[in-house]
């Protein structure tokens, strides 16, 4: 079994987090392998608590969903009617 030191604890953080700075390398290996793994992967920590962003909050669409199709066919057709020129 590989030993836990300094040098595993950061190729531990680096491999499994976003890198880490001294500090976090010396507390890693303070809490030894077997803990800093589950901290690592255990998603009920901090998951949760985290709010979405801002952009995936549903905002007002200025067109219905049949409104948007029908403007999608409209200029799907007069883009393929401009291609269609090119080769006749």
């Amino acid at each position: 079994m590989q030993k836990w030191n300094g040098e595993t604890a950061a190729h531990l953080l680096n491999r499994g987090a976003f890198g880490s700075t001294a500090g976090e390398i010396e507390a890693a290996r303070k809490k030894g392998l077997v803990a800093m793994v589950h901290e690592l992967v255990d998603v009920n920590t901090d998951a949760a608590n985290v709010p979405p962003p801002a952009w995936a909050h549903p905002r007002n669409i200025p067109f219905a969903p049949n409104e948007w199709k029908s403007k999608q066919r409209r200029i799907g057709a007069k883009i393929f009617r401009k291609k269609r020129a090119k080769f006749t």
